[in-house]
């Protein structure tokens, strides 16, 4: 009796570490942003490599952007996505709208932090080589 409740005992830890690994692993082999600053207006690419070459089981509508707190984000829109099933690699494409930090969160994934620079004024270098803005 008790080598069959140490079995159990056993059977049962095993089973609950392949389950908690399976529902907080990452599904996919790579997830990450290939810019870590962009300004408003440019383009930020999102990588998603598999485990297995083969297809993209990644949708690109599923990738969430969110804020700092958790909120879903505005701050970037998904212009396209590619999927290269030869190498099971998805690259996704938003373009950039608004400033501040966004999140990339797909599953159980790592979440790629993009910040959004504001959109840089060409009349502040005019102003900086005429020396305007320096202090006195």
């Amino acid at each position: 009796m008790k080598k069959l409740s140490v079995a159990i005992i056993s059977l049962v830890l095993l089973v609950s570490i392949i389950g908690i690994s399976s529902v907080f692993g990452c599904c996919v082999k790579q997830f990450y942003a290939t810019n870590d600053t962009v300004h408003v207006g440019e383009f930020i690419k999102i990588v998603s490599i598999e485990y297995e070459p083969g297809s993209c089981s990644v949708d690109p509508t599923h990738i969430v952007l969110q804020n700092e707190d958790e909120t879903n984000s505005d701050k970037a829109i998904l212009v396209s996505s590619k999927c290269d099933p030869g190498t099971g690699t998805l690259t996704v494409t938003y373009r950039a709208v608004k400033q501040g930090k966004v999140y990339f969160k797909y599953a159980g994934c790592q979440k790629p932090v993009v910040t959004i620079l504001p959109e840089p004024h060409p009349m502040f270098s005019f102003m900086k080589i005429l020396g305007f803005g320096k202090p006195k």
